[in-house]
């Protein structure tokens, strides 16, 4: 799928609003997401961040409450007002247009659908001063297939395709980008990993 299908299929996703509505479960992982986050967030020394592909504003709201000076961009105008409407400085802006450098950059659930990422991995390298923090489905745990099979039958047709990509793969990619692996953090039996990159020094 080419990535202006992908942002198409953002919007319509963020334009339904039975989207947002979150199941029980679905609930449950947010928290577990959101709490593990924070707990992150705290152990580094950062005092902004951008949420490329903030959506309608979950980490957003994290990083605010641990007292981050945190923006979003996302390509849906649908999330940017969402988010706009709960008071969160939000953008509607590509990650190819962002200008501004940050200490910490964060991403949920974004790389795994383009099946060519290395080129974002260049984007999230080039805008972040010091960290990165992705936040990605691990297709490999048993978990994790068994929750996208119960999705694909309850919900057919809603979520985006995910690649499946291994947790390797992004850490070879951010490697390559001058980014060394510093923490990894499992979610609901490490069905979802949050990976914590620090930019290589360079004596």
């Amino acid at each position: 799928m080419k990535n202006h299908e992908l942002h198409d299929n953002w919007e319509k996703t963020w334009s339904n609003s039975s989207n947002h509505n979150i199941t029980v479960l679905g609930r449950y992982l947010l928290r577990r997401k959101q709490q593990t986050l924070a707990r992150i967030v705290k152990r580094l020394k950062v005092s902004n961040a951008i949420d490329v592909g903030c959506g309608l504003g979950y980490s957003l709201e994290v990083l605010s409450k641990i007292r981050i000076d945190a923006v979003g961009i996302d390509a849906s105008n649908t999330a940017v007002e969402y988010c706009r409407k709960r008071g969160m400085r939000v953008t509607r802006k590509l990650l190819e247009d962002e200008k501004k450098r940050y200490d910490l950059v964060f991403s949920d659930g974004l790389l795994e659908h383009f099946l060519n990422f290395s080129d974002y991995v260049t984007h999230l390298g080039r805008i972040s001063k010091k960290y990165i923090i992705i936040a990605q489905t691990d297709h490999e745990v048993p978990i994790t297939r068994l929750l996208l099979l119960l999705e694909s039958l309850i919900r057919p047709g809603m979520n985006m395709y995910e690649y499946n990509f291994r947790m390797k793969d992004y850490i070879t990619a951010f490697a390559n980008h001058g980014f060394n692996i510093k923490l990894t953090e499992g979610v609901f039996f490490n069905g979802f990993k949050f990976l914590v990159f620090e930019r290589e020094e360079i004596l």
